[in-house]
């Protein structure tokens, strides 16, 4: 448990911190905290304090979730909604530095929450009853967009569009054979669903680029820290795009009446669309940091190499090396290029 000492030491730590870095365009350094000490509330305190000061996106998404009621009006049909999730129980870690990688999963998480309870309550303002008809509100960081599902087919259907190069880390989890989960059952607009939340936790994870910043020491550990929270998310924009593009390819041939269903669907092309750039400046803006980074690092007197494969830091001879998924990406995004993708992606995006 937090004692009232401790609690009391924090809280002022925390505003002189804050409030020393009102006039300064970039956030503050976070202020040091034993979160091995705190207590369940403690963690709460520290989470929100984080997302408050690095990421007000990943706090606006928590907070949406939280003041959704559990029973809504939506024309005459009452929704009964389970409890939203604490966020508290998907933290694991008990340093600050965890807790910052914890929170990339966390926001992802509870962008799915999102995109089922904002859906219902945009519902119950609208005075529409759900009926039997499934509806996803995507987040974009500047807007949430209610969509109504058309007709799918299975995800799984499609996996033969994808030779070994492409079945890359997450097409087991979310195209084949994966589980029975909204990417597979709700088709492309489970497919969106994830799109979605991998966007909204990687803007999470850049957002915390100031506090690598302000708040750490600048040694090659702290960035690892930073860029293999980076590198676990960046390239799932190529893979949710191609897998997205490819569910549209196998519908046109397939599934004619479910491809005219998506086409058709305003909304949804509308949510693509802002998902889909976003979610690429996002991994631009992210190499460019990284660029920076290295710039930072080399200023300081280390050697740093990078190949598709490896991201390495050193000095003397002695380099630590870390995955980067750049030949995943890489490999993505030649496959994109190709006109049978780049056609899709112009159709949808009109």
């Amino acid at each position: 448990m937090m004692n009232n000492a401790f609690a009391r030491q924090f809280i002022i730590l925390l505003l002189v911190c804050l409030f020393s870095g009102i006039a300064r365009a970039e956030p503050p350094a976070f202020p040091p905290v034993d979160v091995s000490r705190l207590d369940r509330n403690g963690l709460r305190t520290v989470m929100n304090e984080l997302l408050r000061t690095y990421s007000p996106g990943g706090k606006q998404v928590l907070d949406r979730c939280a003041q959704c009621p559990c029973t809504l009006d939506c024309g005459g049909v009452t929704v009964t909604i389970t409890p939203c999730p604490d966020p508290v129980s998907l933290v694991k870690s008990r340093t600050l530095d965890g807790i910052v990688t914890d929170l990339i999963t966390v926001v992802h998480e509870m962008t799915h929450e999102y995109q089922y309870r904002i859906a219902m309550a945009m519902l119950a303002e609208q005075k529409t009853p759900p009926k039997n008809d499934r509806y996803h509100a995507y987040y974009t960081g500047a807007e949430t967009i209610l969509v109504k599902q058309t007709a799918v087919y299975r995800t799984s259907e499609m996996q033969g569009l994808f030779p070994a190069a492409l079945r890359t880390e997450r097409f087991p989890v979310y195209v084949f054979p994966a589980r029975e989960t909204g990417a597979q059952l709700d088709g492309i607009y489970g497919l969106l669903d994830e799109y979605d939340a991998y966007y909204i936790g990687t803007k999470t994870g850049l957002d915390f680029l100031d506090y690598y910043r302000t708040s750490r020491q600048d040694t090659p550990e702290d960035w690892f820290h930073f860029l293999d929270n980076m590198n676990r998310y960046y390239f799932a924009q190529a893979e949710f795009r191609l897998y997205l593009l490819n569910y549209l390819r196998y519908a046109k041939t397939q599934h004619p009446d479910v491809y005219a269903g998506i086409m058709g669907n305003t909304a949804f092309r509308h949510a693509f669309r802002d998902v889909d750039d976003g979610y690429a400046k996002l991994v631009q803006d992210y190499f460019a940091a990284k660029a920076q980074i290295f710039t930072r690092l080399r200023a300081a007197g280390y050697d740093v190499d990078e190949d598709d494969e490896f991201t390495r830091i050193g000095k003397d001879g002695a380099f630590t090396g870390r995955s980067n998924f750049l030949k995943s990406y890489k490999a993505l995004t030649a496959e994109l290029a190709k006109p049978v993708y780049q056609d899709l992606l112009t159709e949808l995006k009109k």
